[in-house]
């Protein structure tokens, strides 16, 4: 009931920047942040299950504005993972998620900038 309820409170988030947008589903814990140019911006481990986790992502970014504008998703007999592209106006965001087992989620984010 509680994950229904912050999926449907984050339905209706305010837009923010890239940089802190993913920060309210953090907590805090086992996140790594850099700085480092063409490289994950954040990537840490989430207590939540794949499906759960996947959600809040996209609430997220739909909320920021973004579209999905391409994704791969594969399933093993022992995880899932995911990689998305999303989009708004020039800025395009790589997003991976990897089921570590049930109940844990890696999450890593970061921007894409195209060689011109």
């Amino acid at each position: 009931m509680k994950s229904v309820l912050l999926l449907i409170l984050m339905s209706f988030a305010i837009p923010l920047s890239a940089s802190n947008m993913f920060d309210r589903i953090w907590n805090g814990k086992n996140i790594q942040k850099t700085s480092a140019a063409n490289s994950w911006k954040q990537s840490g481990i989430l207590e939540r299950t794949f499906d759960i986790t996947k959600k809040q992502v996209e609430c997220i970014l739909l909320a920021n504005g973004y579209t999905e504008v391409q994704n791969n998703e594969e399933k093993s007999n022992f995880r899932r993972s995911r990689v998305s592209v999303w989009q708004k106006g020039k800025m395009r965001l790589l997003v991976m998620l990897t089921e570590i087992n049930v109940g844990k989620t890696l999450f890593s984010w970061g921007v894409i900038n195209d060689a011109k």
